[in-house]
């Protein structure tokens, strides 16, 4: 995957109902917006060869991707992802920090729980809206027309092992590409807890500690729910910050996630 080349062909791509995050402003937007999503995009392909799984959507919602230029993402995880993903540089891109996008946040639930969590994306790259621009559109064969030659060459220029596809849409399009994909629910429209129950049967999870490097020292990290592990609960951050808390056999490393 050559990131210059991919970023260069989605910045081309122009439809008056389709928002591109990669060059288009809107009045929530930084001015600098454009320049901060590609950024954030350019991060997450120089790291994509390090993983062997992707979930992919079917196109970015107003509130996610369109904000952040990174699917199934929104503001308030993106700290979450630089850190589950071993990533860094990633900015808001609006004037109000704030935006929390409901399928993001069901996907985020899980991948800090999983001991190699996938990357993400979605089929159309771009946001599709109709009229109003802060709505969601179902893409149509026009859209997959305008931009079809961004999802050829991300997909034939990507070796995962594995592409999942979130949904039944994502899915029959995957293997109309010519794709073997799995199939699993997606988080929206009441399937979060079916898409939780699929994450953890396909992806391992943490069980109880896991051994991790920190401060040049072996140390665990607690992956417990904070309100049902006793020495996470009594510590005066409740994990909101990097600390250590003594569990009874040695120091653990609290990672805020």
């Amino acid at each position: 995957m050559e990131s210059e080349l991919f970023i260069e062909i989605l910045q081309k791509i122009k439809s008056d109902r389709l928002f591109n995050p990669y060059t288009d402003l809107c009045t929530l937007d930084k001015n600098n917006a454009p320049e901060i999503r590609t950024n954030n995009l350019k991060i997450f392909l120089d790291n994509i060869d390090r993983f062997d799984t992707i979930l992919v959507g079917e196109a970015p919602g107003h509130i996610g991707a369109r904000k952040t230029g990174l699917a199934f993402t929104s503001n308030h995880i993106l700290n979450t992802t630089e850190k589950v993903w071993r990533i860094k540089g990633l900015e808001i891109a609006t004037k109000i920090p704030f935006y929390k996008e409901l399928s993001a946040t069901h996907v985020w639930d899980v991948l800090p729980k999983l001991v190699n969590p996938p990357l993400l994306w979605n089929i159309i790259p771009l946001h599709p809206f109709k009229g109003e621009q802060f709505t969601n559109r179902k893409p149509n064969n026009l859209d997959h027309l305008i931009c079809k030659l961004a999802i050829e060459y991300f997909f034939n220029n990507t070796e995962f092992k594995n592409i999942i596809a979130l949904g039944r849409v994502a899915q029959k399009i995957l293997r109309g590409l010519g794709f073997d994909v799995q199939y699993i629910r997606h988080p929206s429209m009441g399937g979060s807890n079916k898409f939780k129950a699929a994450m953890y049967e396909l992806f391992e999870k943490y069980d109880g500690f896991e051994i991790s490097e920190f401060g040049g020292k072996n140390r665990f990290r607690c992956i417990k729910d904070p309100k049902k592990c006793k020495a996470c609960y009594e510590t005066e951050s409740m994990m909101k910050h990097h600390h250590l808390v003594d569990h009874g056999q040695e120091a653990f490393t609290i990672l805020d996630l």
